[in-house]
């Protein structure tokens, strides 16, 4: 195994650890060396979720593959009209655990743990830099499905939460800053599905 890389990602991830900080410049820088490690070490289908979600915070939207296949699998849900749980069916396919799971396999391969990937609370200020850095980076299909309901694209945003009530923000666990996504759904008129909050 080429070590270069993921020896790389450890200074780093021990760098974060001692400041007890990091921006998303880091997370950014993170995440390039995680991908030139699965790269390199013929690693990027094993790690899918992780793959993908590198390319997606290194680009200002997708709309090759890994993306095609991304929304694909989303189209397949959203088109499935027996399908009563569609939030909960996207947020898997988003798979921010799976994420956080890959993540904590990767750098423990090479015998190290990280409070960022392994611990609730590292995670979670590390989810809130991370998915910042995708904002305004739309996934999205260039071809059109002639038929049928299809998804042409993923966006991730923070609402605006002022107008909904305290007393629901406070049952669902929704504090201020939460990104949401969103998704367009064609071709049967232009229409978003619940957005729905990822972390």
């Amino acid at each position: 195994m080429d070590n270069k890389y993921i020896n790389q990602v450890v200074a780093k991830l021990g760098a974060i650890e001692q400041a007890g900080a990091f921006h998303e410049d880091t997370v950014l820088a993170l995440f390039a060396l995680i991908r030139q490690h699965l790269e390199a070490n013929g690693l990027k289908q094993k790690y899918w979720i992780t793959n993908f979600y590198c390319n997606w915070c290194l680009h200002t939207s997708l709309d090759r593959s890994p993306a095609r296949e991304f929304l694909q699998e989303i189209s397949e849900v959203v088109a499935d009209e027996k399908e009563t749980l569609l939030n909960d069916r996207i947020n898997e396919i988003i798979s921010i655990p799976r994420l956080r799971k890959e993540l904590v396999e990767i750098v423990t391969s090479v015998g190290v743990s990280s409070s960022l990937f392994s611990k609730y609370t590292g995670w979670q200020a590390f989810l809130r830099v991370f998915l910042k850095s995708l904002l305004v980076k739309p996934i999205q299909r260039m071809d059109q499905l002639v038929i049928g309901k299809f998804v042409q694209q993923l966006i991730l945003g923070i609402p605006d939460l002022s107008t909904i009530g305290e007393d629901y923000l406070d049952q669902n666990s929704i504090p201020e800053g939460t990104v949401f996504w969103k998704v367009l759904i064609l071709p049967k008129g232009y229409y978003t599905a619940d957005v729905s909050s990822i972390g």
